[in-house]
């Protein structure tokens, strides 16, 4: 795929603990934490798990731009290799909740959060929003990928705890 090479830099991203990356502004700033709480509002994506999970994706899409993936996707131009940008970094955000169930941070992923996140990922999706905003669903206008996508790569990411796990551009470009 467009990024196989890069997924295993991106294992020493998550190793070092990539999360910490959200104290940078430059990664999350003023309009992504007003996208946050409008996303929370709107959309149900309430509760502590789904806004670390907003936020990783975030950062995920920092990962991606110091792996040189966005560079490519914007070279590839394509909408359809946009969205798997996207379902990507909904992997990546798996991939960070993932390190919360094991060792030291194990007390940090209480039962439910899991689910609160994954519950998050659909009420984002595309189909969904555009369902509540419009009542009409267009999949050739998404920008994301649906709820049912962005479950699943929240959900792959989480399960394999492996960011070579998040090749989302296979068929994608």
């Amino acid at each position: 795929g467009l990024t196989v090479a890069k997924l295993d830099e991106a294992e020493a991203l998550v190793a070092a603990g990539f999360l910490d990356l959200l104290i940078a502004n430059e990664v999350v700033g003023e309009t992504k934490w007003r996208r946050l709480a409008e996303l929370q509002r709107r959309f149900g994506a309430a509760g502590d798990t789904a806004q670390a999970y907003i936020l990783a994706h975030e950062v995920g899409h920092h990962v991606q731009h110091q792996l040189g993936i966005t560079e490519q996707v914007q070279n590839a131009g394509t909408n359809e290799a946009s969205v798997a940008l996207e379902l990507q970094a909904d992997c990546f955000a798996g991939v960070w909740l993932s390190t919360l169930k094991s060792g030291e941070s194990a007390a940090l992923l209480e039962s439910g959060d899991l689910e609160e996140a994954l519950n998050a990922a659909a009420a984002v999706g595309d189909d969904a929003i555009q369902q509540q905003t419009t009542g009409q669903v267009n999949p050739e206008t998404w920008t994301h990928g649906s709820s049912e996508q962005r479950y699943q790569w929240l959900n792959q990411g989480f399960t394999s705890g492996s960011p070579s796990s998040c090749d989302t551009f296979a068929g994608a470009t």
